[in-house]
């Protein structure tokens, strides 16, 4: 009898003797009811994301409508008689809208310590800049109304930029006194935190008001008089009308949480 059968059956059991523990060795197994495994510190340290679905559209729409209107102002006004006072009465007036457009959309998706600080820094930048623009503005149509001997505030464009002008300083004196200084104006520290929170809702029912003045402005007599009626339609019904609503779009109502004590600036 040939012995090749039984040297292949020892050959297959000293194969098995040899083969790993079936119950030491299991694949991992991929059960969707398993707990999942427990973050690291690192994952949960993770910044959440700053801006919302739809932000940086709105981001892009604003700095684009603005530049249209900021452009034809300028270039109106340097096409129409530069060497009147009145020439950088729109010149001054627009820059300072843009510039505060700008200050109010650096500082809208800022939450992490590091933004807030930066924002804030660009924010009082932006809005110390358009605070000398305003000045500056106002200050020539004034010259100019003195000069020719014409009446001041007639128009309903007169009346709102009057209005936004005394809105401006008193939004500036309490921006300012809130921040500056620990907000000693305001008693500092915390007292002083919780006027962020009405300062930054006096600044977005601002904003609206500076739009509407704006084009009125554009509309005026000297406006007709300089431009194409759809150029008016574009740089000053359309771009302030999309800069608003993109402004307004970005708005963190969690910003302005009016019946708690403290709330964040940013």
């Amino acid at each position: 009898m040939s012995s090749y059968p039984l040297k292949v059956w020892k050959t297959f059991r000293r194969e098995q003797s040899e083969a790993p523990n079936s119950e030491e060795y299991q694949p991992l197994a991929n059960d969707p009811s398993a707990p999942e495994p427990e973050r690291t510190g690192a994952d949960q340290q993770m910044p959440k994301p700053e801006t919302r679905k739809g932000d940086l559209l709105a981001e892009w729409a604003a700095y684009v409508s603005t530049t249209i209107f900021l452009t034809t102002t300028w270039l109106m006004a340097l096409n129409s008689s530069p060497s009147t006072p009145f020439t950088y009465h729109p010149i001054f007036q627009s820059l300072g809208v843009s510039s505060f457009a700008y200050g109010i959309l650096t500082l809208q998706p800022t939450s992490r310590p590091r933004s807030k600080a930066e924002g804030l820094a660009r924010h009082q930048l932006a809005m110390g800049f358009g605070l000398l623009c305003i000045i500056l503005g106002t200050s020539a149509i004034v010259a100019n109304k003195n000069i020719n001997y014409s009446d001041h505030f007639v128009s309903a464009h007169a009346k709102l930029g009057l209005s936004s002008f005394v809105w401006i300083l008193f939004q500036v004196i309490v921006g300012v006194g809130s921040v500056w200084f620990d907000g000693k104006l305001f008693g500092g520290g915390t007292k002083a935190k919780s006027i962020w929170k009405y300062h930054r809702l006096s600044g977005y029912i601002l904003f609206p008001l500076l739009i509407l003045t704006s084009s009125f402005g554009g509309w005026s007599q000297w406006a007709m008089n300089h431009s194409l009626f759809s150029t008016r339609i574009i740089a000053y019904t359309l771009s302030p009308f999309i800069l608003l609503i993109s402004v307004l779009f970005r708005i963190r109502p969690s910003k302005m949480r009016f019946f708690t004590t403290f709330d964040s600036f940013s």
